[in-house]
């Protein structure tokens, strides 16, 4: 036992002993002051007793990281000839399930920055506002400026929905 542990016992045996002869005494503000401090202490232990419970999982954590890591690279050249970009492991003590799957990566198309066509209309958004932004859209405000003025998704929704009326798109 570490002199910090001995060192605890004492302070809560101490603790202890003051209480009952609190209680003993029927000084009953001491017993809620000497309650409060034998909590105190508890939670200090018990939060001890949980970061280094933390501290070994972390440990083990990164003994199993290293050890897959080291697998892993040895297939190195089996993982490049099927085209896998990663590896996903699960291995689950309570459900029972070991599981592994080679991760190939769908090439991500490059976005316009505009905006595309919409899934329902084939036209965008920028290109509606090129259209149309400069058109009144009551109280003497453009639609440019209505879209500029607010970003709520469903008040521009609203205004795209406007412009594929006055397009003809849609009725």
């Amino acid at each position: 036992m570490s002199e910090e542990a001995k060192g605890a016992n004492v302070i809560m045996d101490e603790l202890v002993n003051q209480m009952q002869t609190a209680i003993t005494a029927g000084d009953y503000r001491a017993v809620a002051k000497l309650a409060k401090d034998i909590a105190g202490l508890q939670a200090a232990d018990e939060k001890a007793a949980g970061d280094k419970r933390q501290n070994e999982l972390k440990d083990l954590t990164n003994t199993v990281l290293n050890a897959l890591e080291k697998v892993v690279d040895k297939m190195g050249d089996a993982l490049i000839s099927a085209n896998a970009d990663g590896v996903w492991f699960v291995h689950d003590n309570v459900d029972n399930l070991v599981e592994c799957r080679l991760i190939k990566r769908k090439a991500r198309v490059a976005s316009s920055g505009g905006g595309g066509g919409g899934k329902r209309y084939g036209v965008s958004t920028t290109d509606l506002l090129a259209q149309f932004g400069g058109s009144d859209a009551g109280n003497g405000i453009t639609y440019q400026q209505l879209w500029d003025s607010n970003t709520d998704k469903n008040s521009r929704y609203q205004l795209r929905v406007k412009m594929i009326k006055l397009a003809g798109i849609t009725s």
